[in-house]
Order: structure tokens, then C-alpha cells, then sequence
């Protein structure tokens, strides 16, 4: 593990914790796109979201855009691998809780991407806004 400079914020994180952000931003989207079933939803929905982690701002650029697609979470069911996403947030959370503004940053970056992708197919439903409740419960926590 290497420990890089991430961005414009001077701060340090190994390439474990810039997997887990990076892992925990697009789980993020995953969640959301999960809560409205439907293939065509669910690829219009991804896409969306995706479309924001790539315009991330200058201090998330680096740990989202570097290395390749995350590794899903590993789960029996739904409700595993929403645990999983969840568990991921909070780490992220813990992670960049060392620099104020990278936080922030992150935070606002989940909270578009998660709009971005619930509005993308016929608005937010209900199960969509609860899944992004709980999301915001852990950025916020």
C-alpha cells in the first residue's frame, strides 16, 4: 500500500482507503438504482449516476476516477448487500473525517449522484427516497 496525496486538500489516504470511498460512492448509486426494478431503470439510473462521480470535484477526483470498476459487495441477498454499501459509507465516513473538506465534499458527491440517479427514470419513488434516506443517515452520522 502506497500512501498518495489526494488533491488540491494535501491530505493522505492509502490505496485501501481511496478503494473503499471510491467502493462506497458507487455503492451509493447501486442502492439506488436497485430500488426501482426494471433493466432499462437500472441502466438509465446507473448511467446517471456515473455521469456525476465523473465530474467530481478537484479534492475526489483522484480516488474516484483512478483504478477500475469496485468490486460489488459479496451478499446472499438484497439486504446483505445493502448492509455491505452501508458498512462501506460509514468507513469512508471514519476515513475522511481526518480532513473536514474532502468530507464535505464526498458528502455533496453522494447526495447529487443519488438524485441524479433517482431522477433519471420516471422521478424518485417511495422505495428510492428510503434507500436514499438511509444512505444520508450514514453520510450524516
Amino acid at each position: 500500500m502506497t500512501d498518495m496525496t489526494n488533491g488540491p486538500t494535501g491530505t493522505e489516504y492509502t490505496d485501501e482507503q481511496k478503494k473503499t470511498i471510491k467502493s462506497a460512492a458507487m455503492g451509493a448509486i447501486a442502492l439506488v438504482s436497485a430500488a426501482d426494478p426494471g433493466l432499462l431503470s437500472t441502466l438509465k439510473e446507473g448511467w446517471a449516476g456515473s455521469k456525476v462521480l465523473a465530474k467530481a470535484p478537484a479534492s475526489m477526483q483522484e480516488i474516484i476516477r483512478e483504478g477500475g470498476f469496485p468490486t460489488p459487495p459479496q451478499a446472499a441477498d438484497a439486504v446483505g448487500r445493502e448492509q455491505a454499501v452501508l458498512d462501506d459509507l460509514a468507513e469512508a465516513v471514519g476515513i475522511l473525517r481526518a480532513n473536514p473538506a474532502d468530507l464535505e465534499a464526498f458528502r455533496g458527491l453522494v447526495a447529487e449522484a443519488m438524485d441524479a440517479t433517482a431522477n433519471a427514470s420516471k422521478g424518485v419513488d417511495p422505495q428510492e427516497a428510503e434507500t436514499m434516506d438511509r444512505v444520508r443517515a450514514v453520510l450524516n452520522g
